[in-house]
């Protein structure tokens, strides 16, 4: 799945998926009342109040588009990591940052795009990242865990916890990558939730942090030709005891792009 931004919205593509192409969703903040409050001085301070509204069409290969209108958007987190679809193209899945709100159904959902309506839901969370697999769904969770569920049923198969976890980034079926399991990268085959095979510590190892830097986020993860490269950001090199005073620091934030493993398929 690839992800580009565009003015209102984003569009989603699906390389892999032989049903749907691509997603486009759009929308933009309309008012829906103000809020009067006083401040320190005594003022009365109005804003304005938002909503946002926006509209989710799904174009498939060998079909006309849908468009669905039930998805509450005002709620959802993962727009920036993406929503994506079943491998049969009948499904669509959002996670929120919220949990249940009065009768608004927040938390991990699917929808089923034929009927544009909501298919199951769990009140879960600080939902991040989400892969779709033939007969399940893989979430990261910011609780730190990741967690299997069941596509027809909603339900939770099985899950994998530490406090380190952030991000994950599917490598091809079965098999993701999540930064830090008990502080070391490790790829997870999804089917079993096992880890197969680990790189070391993210902080400590030299072809993972050559820099030796104090701050370090892995973005993403491709795989290609049994080849594992991962792209991310790292600032404050040579280790937290050498960060200067002051503002002036050349390089605190650089992107890099790094080839990890050139076996992957050796578990």
């Amino acid at each position: 799945m690839r992800l580009e931004r565009v003015e209102r919205g984003f569009i989603q593509y699906f390389d892999t998926n032989e049903f749907v192409e691509k997603t486009v969703c759009l929308g933009d903040y309309i008012k829906t009342g103000v809020s009067k409050y006083e401040n320190h001085l005594g003022e009365i301070i109005e804003t304005d109040l938002t909503k946002f509204v926006g509209t989710c069409t799904v174009h498939f290969r060998h079909k006309p588009p849908k468009e669905l209108h039930n998805i509450h958007f005002d709620k959802v987190y993962n727009s920036q990591y993406g929503m994506p679809v079943s491998k049969d193209g009948t499904k669509l899945f959002v996670g929120h940052w919220r949990g249940t709100r009065g009768k608004v159904k927040n938390g991990l959902q699917a929808y089923d795009i034929e009927s544009d309506s909501l298919f199951w839901w769990l009140n879960e969370r600080k939902i991040r990242q989400l892969v779709a697999y033939s007969n399940y769904l893989v979430a990261l969770q910011d609780d730190g865990r990741i967690f299997k569920v069941d596509i027809e049923s909603g339900e939770i198969l099985d899950q994998i916890k530490s406090k380190t976890i952030e991000r994950q980034s599917e490598l091809g079926d079965p098999y993701v990558l999540v930064d830090s399991i008990k502080k070391e990268l490790c790829v997870v085959d999804t089917e079993t939730m096992t880890i197969v095979k680990t790189y070391g510590n993210m902080y400590r190892s030299p072809i993972i942090n050559p820099r030796n830097c104090w701050s370090i986020v892995v973005d993403n993860a491709f795989l290609q030709d049994d080849i594992l490269t991962v792209t991310g950001g790292d600032a404050y090199p040579n280790g937290v005891d050498e960060y200067p005073d002051g503002d002036n620091y050349p390089g605190i934030h650089t992107m890099f792009s790094r080839v990890i493993d050139t076996n992957f398929s050796n578990f």
